[in-house]
């Protein structure tokens, strides 16, 4: 258990310490570069590999280093026509577009023309926004100025969420449209607090430079900040790229591939994301913040400038904002990314190292973040980092998951919701009136229904910033709305099918096809609740309308369908139960009286008790381990999103416990069912224990023998369970042991041995595998009741399987109830012989050393047999093969002449053996239409007076003495009519007045209706009562005569 501990220890210190996880960052390591000598093969094989991943059409890219340039091409440009990129392909920038509008900003205030310190009313006066919250210590709710400063550094407190509703259009007053957009909104913080990104913060600036200069913005930027940098390949209006013949057609993402997209045009977003530009002019462009390139003095300054971070707010990670662009906080690395809905581009620049680093594509993604930043590690030799889905193309692979999952399943659940409403209305289900718990859970599901179509409304506010769903359907892929759609449309069939044949079953319906999603639905609910609470603590938790809704959402649904699923997994687990017993019973009612005998009845007692009574916990186990095995599942997948190393580590600490588990319980599992073995000789016990108490009561030496003996089984059994239960104690020991070792290595190594820890990235994966303790315990604890539960259905089936063997065929015992005797009935033995044959506990069969017969004799209708020998002869047995409860082991029983079944050789008599059973019931006898025969049968056996038998055919009691008994059990014969009837030492509780009475009065009574009776007995001075005498002796006939 040690070694293991330090291996996973090991394992997690090594996966934490791999490259890229917490390394510091990779663009603060400045070396001198040859471009001419860079691993050429290795940047290709990246970039048409990441660009497979993330389905990017194509890429052009710009390397530059000093005077020398390298540009490089992948993929396509138009896919459709085969169009391949070159340097002088246009890509629209994106949000690399503010650095030419901070530019523009920065050149007017050089210009005298405004201050970074200037009110955004002092040339917008119309504009206004309002904060309401606490700010240095005082509630404020009313109208805030913004500077230009705060525009430019994005610390304005303008929601992101606004670039949701930029209106669209191409018409020169765009500008002034968009900005109108935010009058009146409410700010998410005090200007200057701190540093939010809001691409509308650079229309704003935009919006400026066109009232301060009284041109239009793109006549001012083509004047003053294009043309003068010699940028002749970069434009303003898409319409004019388009004339070029350049421009790479942009695509979107859509059900699993790119397809081309011509997104709306939102010139008032231009200053802020819609500049277009070329891999040739990108090249100028780092040259030209990187001075490399002569441009007059004025230009050099304000670039400088515009690469100051404003470092008033906090750091964003190890980057400040700029003018336009994202610097180290040694301001030793410049870079700016932009995306727009079908293009994306980056640029990361080292000016001490005079090296640039520029890819443009044609679709929206998060690969050219990753492939800058991994060219980078290439330049340097460096290891490259793994790369992770775009949020939108995972997006969209999940929401064309939902769309063909949900369709099939919609269809499917259509079709069985329209059957089921057919068999209501038929009748075929049972119509029972909604009352109590049932109208509760309907009145619970309807809100829930409604519940849930909110929390699918408000998805693009947990999942992408508060984005209306416009902006979602012109940024992400169209199968997230429709995804939504038809998985809310399937949802509500579902929950109207689990409504209607959850309410309205039909008879021994399991409904296994509604528990399986409605099993996954749980898991999900339950990840949901995690989800939310940890997407609160990335909030700094700050509230959040959205993640409350959610939050009680899934609280209350995951509740919801644990009561849905238990209460459905009650109803079939008692109806397995059931039919697991009644399948028992009814293949001991079809075998012969042998066949049980040799189970035993402490074996069937056991397992029609205890074994199918352990069934009824199979709802709670089952419906425990797969929500909490399904939440482990989605708390893994959420992991896998966010950092592959802790899914990892987690996965394989789940995957050596859960084998550990394994072991564990393949161990506890020989003692229990050893265990359970030891049980069935401890219910005999038990039964002996009550039904033999007089006994032991009069007998101390007995009495203190059979202690000892019910203490040896009870300790046996107690010690095999206490060893069985350790096992799985030592395992809970280890599992919480290991999870609180790998938390204290985490949180007190890992800041020693890796300085750059992203500490909220830590917490948010220690949060995660910290909440999946609690269902991968529930589980670790679920496994040992599985594994017990386990040895309860091995026994039972085994007992199933053996019981079958002995049955005496197909028919049911329904159709055994119609039953006709012939008249005059002969039962013939032909050299019957028997033996008895045990099992060991091999299986194997050992005979016994008695042996009865071989026999030859007959008994027929209307005579008397009397049967006697001593102790040991082999009476009883021999009554029992008369009567079909053994079968011999050869010879030939025939019933008038012919070879006889043992079901055949039953049906012919009535008996009372030594060892009767008096049931309280008359069970199989017309009581009702034979009241007037009972009552004369009781008179007769003078206990009228003691007996009584209510309106069900009961006995109100059956507590008498033991002659008494059996006079009843006799009258119960007697009412059954058989053919045949066989008393065995029926007379020897009676009082000797009453065992005259049976010999002369009784049995020729019998004999008078025909019937043949025979009769075991020890009573010689009654035998010439009999018509004829057949005596045994150590199982030979000496005796048969008449």
């Amino acid at each position: 258990m040690k070694k293991i501990i330090c291996i996973i220890i090991v394992i997690i210190m090594s996966l934490s310490a791999s490259k890229n996880v917490f390394s510091a960052e990779s663009l603060s390591t400045f070396q001198e570069i040859d471009l001419n000598k860079i691993d050429q093969e290795r940047i290709d094989e990246l970039m048409n590999e990441v660009l497979i991943k993330s389905k990017v059409p194509g890429a052009s890219v710009v390397l530059v280093n000093g005077e020398e340039t390298k540009y490089l091409s992948y993929g396509y440009a138009d896919k459709e026509n085969e169009i391949i990129p070159t340097q002088n392909t246009l890509f629209e920038l994106g949000s690399m577009s503010k650095a030419f509008t901070a530019l523009g900003i920065l050149l007017l205030e050089d210009q005298g023309k405004l201050s970074l310190d200037d009110f955004v009313t002092d040339y917008i006066p119309w504009f206004s926004v309002r904060y309401k919250g606490i700010y240095d210590g005082e509630r404020i709710d009313e109208e805030v100025e913004l500077t230009i400063a705060n525009l430019l550094y994005h610390t304005s407190g303008i929601p992101f969420k606004t670039i949701g509703y930029l209106p669209e259009g191409t018409s020169e007053n765009m500008l002034q449209a968009t900005v109108k957009t935010l009058v009146n909104t409410q700010l998410d913080f005090y200007p200057g607090d701190r540093y939010q990104y809001a691409t509308i913060n650079y229309d704003i600036l935009g919006y400026i430079i066109q009232i301060i200069s009284g041109q239009t913005y793109e006549d001012f930027m083509q004047e003053h900040v294009i043309d003068p940098l010699g940028l002749d390949n970069t434009y303003l209006f898409q319409k004019e790229a388009r004339k070029s013949g350049l421009l790479a057609q942009g695509y979107k993402i859509t059900f699993f591939d790119p397809q081309p997209y011509d997104a709306p045009r939102y010139r008032g977003n231009t200053p802020a994301g819609y500049i277009i530009s070329s891999a040739k002019d990108m090249e100028r462009w780092m040259r030209i913040q990187m001075g490399l390139i002569d441009v007059p003095v004025q230009y050099e300054e304000i670039i400088e400038k515009s690469h100051i971070g404003n470092t008033t707010v906090a750091s964003q990670g190890n980057n400040y904002y700029a003018a336009g662009w994202e610097v180290n906080l040694k301001g030793k690395n410049i870079l700016h990314d932009g995306n727009n809905p079908n293009y994306s581009s980056t640029l990361l620049m080292q000016p001490e190292n005079k090296l640039g680093i520029c890819i443009l594509t044609n679709m929206n993604s998060n690969a050219v973040n990753y492939l800058a930043n991994n060219i980078l590690n290439i330049i340097q030799g460096k290891d490259i980092s793994r790369y992770t889905l775009d949020l939108y193309k995972s997006l969209d692979t999940v929401f064309s998951i939902v769309i063909v999952g949900a369709v099939m399943l919609g269809l499917l659940f259509v079709f069985l919701l329209l059957k089921a409403f057919i068999e209501l209305i038929k009748g075929e289900r049972i119509r029972s009136k909604l009352k109590g718990a049932k109208v509760a859970g309907l009145l619970l599901a309807i809100p829930l229904m409604v519940f849930c179509g909110f929390c699918v409304y408000y998805l693009p506010n947990i999942l992408l910033e508060r984005l209306p769903w416009d902006a979602v359907n012109v940024w992400g892929a169209s199968t997230i709305m429709a995804g939504c759609i038809v998985g809310y449309i399937t949802f509500n069939i579902f929950m109207l099918y689990i409504l209607l044949t959850f309410n309205f079953p039909k008879d021994n319906e399991k409904g296994y096809v509604a528990l399986i999603p409605l099993s996954l639905i749980n898991g999900i609910a339950s990840s949901l609740i995690i989800f939310t609470i940890n997407e609160s603590f990335n909030r700094d938790l700050a509230y959040s309308k959205e993640l409350l809704l959610y939050f009680v959402f899934a609280l209350l649904f995951f509740v919801y369908t644990i009561k849905l699923l238990q209460g459905r997994m009650i109803v079939i687990t008692n109806e397995i139960t059931y039919e697991k017993r009644m399948n028992m019973i009814d293949k001991i009612m079809r075998a012969s009286y042998q066949a049980i005998e040799g189970i035993g009845r402490e074996r069937i007692f056991s397992g029609l008790n205890n074994d199918c009574a352990e069934l009824a916990h199979v709802p709670t186990y089952t419906v425990s381990f797969a929500s909490n095995l399904l939440t482990i599942i989605f708390c893994l997948l959420y992991l896998l999103s966010k950092s592959i190393y802790a899914f990892v580590a987690s996965l394989g600490i789940i995957l050596i416990n859960g084998f550990i588990s394994f072991i564990t319980s393949r161990i506890a599992y020989k003692y229990w069912e050893e265990n359970r073995n030891i049980q069935d000789t401890y219910f005999g016990q038990m039964q002996d224990l009550v039904n033999g108490f007089k006994e032991l009561a009069l007998n101390r030496l007995r009495r203190f023998a059979f202690w000892n003996d019910m203490k040896k089984y009870s300790r046996l059994s107690t010690e095999l369970n206490k060893t069985a239960s350790i096992k799985f104690l030592n395992f809970d020991l280890y599992n919480t042991l290991m999870y609180n070792i790998v938390f204290g290595v985490v949180v007190f190594l890992f800041p020693i041995l890796f300085l750059d820890i992203n500490t909220n990235q830590l917490r948010e994966n220690l949060f995660i595998v910290f909440y999946m303790i609690g269902p991968f315990g529930a589980i670790a604890g679920t496994i040992p009741k599985l594994t017990q539960l386990n040895v309860n259905v091995k026994r039972i089936n085994k007992l199933i399987d053996d019981l079958e063997e002995v049955s005496t065929g197909d028919i049911t015992i329904e159709q055994e109830i119609n039953t006709s005797y012939p008249k005059v009935i002969t039962i013939q033995f032909k050299e019957v012989t028997y033996k008895y044959i045990s099992k060991n506990k091999e299986g194997i069969k050992i005979e016994g050393d008695f042996t009865l017969g071989p026999i030859t004799t007959e008994f027929k209708s209307n005579e008397i047999v009397f049967i006697t020998g001593g102790n040991g002869s082999g009476k009883s047995t021999l009554g029992k093969l008369i009567t079909g409860l053994y079968s011999p082991l050869s010879g030939r029983i025939c019933i008038n002449g012919k070879v006889a079944a043992l079901k055949e050789q039953n049906e012919l008599f009535s008996s009372v053996y030594t060892d009767f059973n008096l049931f309280k019931k008359l069970y199989g006898i017309d009581y009702v239409s034979k009241k007037e025969k009972i009552l004369e049968y009781l008179e007769l056996m003078k206990i009228h007076d003691k007996v009584e038998i209510n309106g069900e055919g009961e006995f109100k009691t059956i507590n008498l003495s033991t002659g008494q008994r059996k006079r009843l059990a006799f009258i119960v014969s007697c009412l059954e009519d058989k053919p045949m009837m066989i008393f065995d030492e029926w007379a020897a509780e009676q009082d000797p007045e009453f065992r005259q009475y049976f010999y002369d009065e009784l049995l020729p009574m019998l004999k008078k209706q025909g019937k043949g009776v025979i009769v075991i007995s020890h009573d010689d001075r009654y035998f010439d009562k009999a018509d004829r005498l057949i005596k045994l002796e150590r199982g030979m006939r000496v005796i048969d005569n008449y």
